[in-house]
């Protein structure tokens, strides 16, 4: 007979396990881009199987970046948007802070480049604090200087 709170916990397992492999993937150029797509979807299912609330966050991360990919920028930012308060809420303030970033890469697509700096500036400052090293912050750091100059 199978244990429920082990079915759960493996299927929250495979939800994160699938956004950890999804995000491996190099899809910038196009390449891969299904695969990544299929990862998110699937752990979409799950995530809503058990109404995994932390996991349906990593999900909007993944969803987000294909609208972006999608030029379907104010549903990518609103996704964003949804996720950062279920990660704020669940106290996992480096997730909240890769996801302002990518929400900041909405905003400036969409001209914002004031707020896109804003995002990313805070985000930055929240990975500073959890003490993550120049090296995982290379993204947030990127888009920082970039909103910055936009800026100028």
């Amino acid at each position: 007979m199978s244990n429920p709170n082990q079915d759960i916990v493996s299927i929250q397992n495979k939800v994160i396990s699938n956004m950890e492999k999804a995000f491996t993937i190099d899809f910038a150029n196009g390449e891969n881009l299904d695969e990544f797509m299929h990862l998110i979807k699937e752990a979409r299912k799950l995530a809503e199987s058990i109404d995994y609330e932390y996991g349906k966050a990593r999900v909007m991360i993944g969803e987000g970046v294909i609208y972006y990919i999608q030029n379907r920028l104010l549903d990518s930012i609103e996704g964003m948007k949804r996720a950062i308060d279920i990660f704020e809420k669940t106290t996992d303030f480096k997730h909240q802070a890769i996801t302002m970033t990518f929400m900041g890469l909405g905003y400036w697509s969409v001209g914002d480049f004031s707020r896109a700096f804003n995002l990313s500036l805070k985000a930055l400052q929240i990975l500073e604090q959890l003490g993550n090293e120049p090296s995982e912050m290379i993204f947030t750091l990127y888009m920082l200087g970039s909103h910055y100059l936009d800026l100028k």
